[in-house]
């Protein structure tokens, strides 16, 4: 597990091999790291349910396991609070539980009561109280405190919990290693907590958002909630004891140590397809008809799915479309098959396959000639001259594709995506602008953060005619974040038009929403300009930061949802046959 993951704090807790490898079915060591996270903040609005309690007792459970020692301690501070009691007692904790507001703060001032020969983790719980409840002076003091101890557990190799239910704007965070933050009560304290706003929108027991201080990384997840003999399992499992519940603790602490970064894939997977079905369905009714001064000013009205003879509400067109089909050939052939994904992008042409239309609506022009083409003649011959299209076709539908491929190395997603592309647009600046937005949507999806990921995608990219391509254009993160939203006001349908767009939302934005309203606002090719910003900052954001309104009412959206899913189980993508003579690949099944 990576430092991304918050779970990751605690197998670093000891040095040697893990006792209970063979109970967790995990052979790899647990060493002392010295560059690891040691402290973290856990915050969240003071009501019933939000998940700080759980994730504590999740994190204090595992800690127990992943200790070598059967002489781990944890002092747990918790003032006039016994939410952690069922730790003690645990055959393998060896913990005390502080209670004293006196007790805890003189601890807080002087560490050196505390033995961390075998200390392990400290956590201090309720720290709002200790805040808020007490006069001035005092708690002063603990604020001072918790600062100091933030300091000494990095010099220590301690793990520091700090659960805060009551966070401030009026109140400076500690220097805390990382921060866990659960639904907040404004924006702005989201802001004042995280750097961005988002934690305001957290609903669901254990959704939260997980900044990384030391990369600036903020990834979204969830913390499973443990039922009662689930978690006793896990704290009390011992060699005399592996009947019964312990293949479900087995299972459940499997899918655990893996659940920041499996849900947070899924749910980026989840934003990126649904952010493009929202982009392309909130786009298509001001398409070309309005220009940016017209859609501005009522962008009260455009900003909601709202009702259209053509498309109806929440209804997307070409985008989507092509992009279903490619996910519904990626899902059941378990790879890459040109000649299925050809077939399905005429079915929907010709006869309405996954389209609400009886026949494909909004079809670009390059791309009706590729799939004409395509029924009268299947092969691509080696000596087919390159077409000069470099419409926005061949990326708006790439998700899928990357997706599918996020287990992949990176030269493989990009060879998946210059292949997607060439079906349609086979072009070398079609085929640059592919590549670019595949290695930019495979970096978001990794986690990576917005203020280096242009120049990381474009390192990506090896094939000499993509890079020359590229090199060509001024494609920089600067020069698109100081760019002016006039200047790219209603253009039109070319892809590296619509890619910088794209970005332009991605990185001059602090959420989906108001990215998304930004590049609605520029006009032009609204809807495919849209459905590609959707695809990035989908994933970017995740899912559930996607306004409900759009990701709840958008056509087909549960579908959608389960198709993201579905790709993200691909677990061995393979190129499976391709119609082009000169590609290793290619396999005639021509007619």
């Amino acid at each position: 597990m990576q430092d991304d993951g918050f779970i990751s704090l605690i197998p670093r807790i000891a040095s040697g091999q893990n006792k209970y490898a063979d109970i967790f079915n995990s052979d790899k060591s647990i060493v002392v790291n010295r560059n690891s996270l040691n402290s973290i903040y856990v915050v969240g609005a003071n009501f019933y349910g939000v998940g700080l309690l759980n994730t504590v007792r999740v994190l204090l459970a595992y800690a127990a396991h992943s200790a070598m020692s059967d002489n781990v301690k944890f002092t747990i501070l918790d003032p006039g609070r016994i939410d952690y009691i069922e730790l003690i007692g645990s055959p393998f904790l060896n913990g005390e539980i502080i209670t004293s507001e006196s007790d805890i703060l003189t601890i807080l001032e002087n560490s050196s009561v505390i033995d961390f020969d075998f200390t392990n983790v400290i956590v201090l719980n309720h720290y709002d109280w200790l805040k808020n409840n007490l006069d001035e002076e005092y708690s002063f003091k603990c604020r001072a405190a918790v600062e100091k101890l933030v300091s000494e557990a990095r010099s220590r190799n301690v793990i520091f919990i700090v659960v805060d239910r009551a966070a401030s704007v009026n109140e400076d965070v500690p220097d805390f290693d990382a921060i866990l933050c659960f639904h907040l009560e404004s924006e702005v304290l989201s802001k004042h907590i995280l750097g961005v706003p988002g934690a305001e929108l957290l609903k669901d027991k254990g959704d939260s958002l997980y900044l990384n201080r030391r990369t600036g990384k903020i990834n979204h997840g969830q913390i499973p909630l443990l039922s009662e003999n689930l978690f006793n399992g896990i704290i009390g499992i011992s060699e005399g004891k592996q009947d019964g519940i312990n293949s479900d603790v087995r299972r459940h602490y499997n899918n655990m140590i893996s659940c920041a970064e499996l849900l947070s894939a899924r749910n980026r997977a989840r934003g990126a397809m649904i952010g493009l079905a929202v982009g392309d369905a909130l786009g298509a009714p001001i398409e070309f008809d309005h220009t940016s001064t017209m859609i501005r000013d009522k962008m009260d009205v455009v900003r909601h799915f709202h009702d259209n003879i053509m498309p109806p509400r929440g209804v997307w067109t070409d985008d989507a479309s092509m992009a279903l089909c490619l996910a519904d050939s990626l899902i059941e052939k378990r790879g890459y098959d040109s000649y299925d994904i050809m077939n399905r992008f005429a079915a929907w042409e010709f006869c309405g396959y996954r389209s609400y239309y009886p026949m494909g609506y909004g079809v670009g022009m390059q791309t009706d000639i590729a799939i004409t083409e395509y029924i009268e003649n299947p092969i691509l011959k080696k000596d087919e001259p390159e077409t000069e299209s470099i419409a926005n076709g061949c990326i708006m539908r790439l998700a899928p594709i990357v997706i599918a491929n996020i287990e992949n190395t990176q030269k493989n997603v990009i060879r998946a995506a210059r292949l997607s592309c060439r079906e349609t647009h086979n072009s070398s600046g079609a085929m640059a602008i592919t590549e670019l937005m595949a290695a930019t949507l495979y970096l978001i999806l990794k986690g990576e953060p917005k203020d280096d990921l242009l120049e990381k995608a474009k390192n990506m990219i090896k094939n000499e005619s993509s890079r020359s391509f590229l090199e060509s254009v001024d494609l920089s993160h600067e020069r698109i974040f100081n760019k002016k939203g006039d200047d790219l006001c209603d253009l039109g349908g070319y892809a590296l038009d619509s890619y910088d767009i794209a970005m332009w939302g991605l990185i001059n934005f602090d959420s989906f929403l108001y990215g998304m309203l930004g590049v609605l606002g520029l006009g032009g090719d609204t809807d495919t300009n849209a459905a590609i910003y959707g695809q990035l900052a989908g994933a970017y954001y995740g899912y559930d930061l996607i306004p409900d309104e759009w990701k709840k009412e958008v056509y087909l959206a549960e579908d959608i949802k389960n198709l993201a899913d579905k790709l993200c189980e691909i677990k061995k993508y393979e190129i499976l046959c391709t119609r082009f003579e000169d590609d290793p690949s290619f396999k005639n099944k021509g007619r």
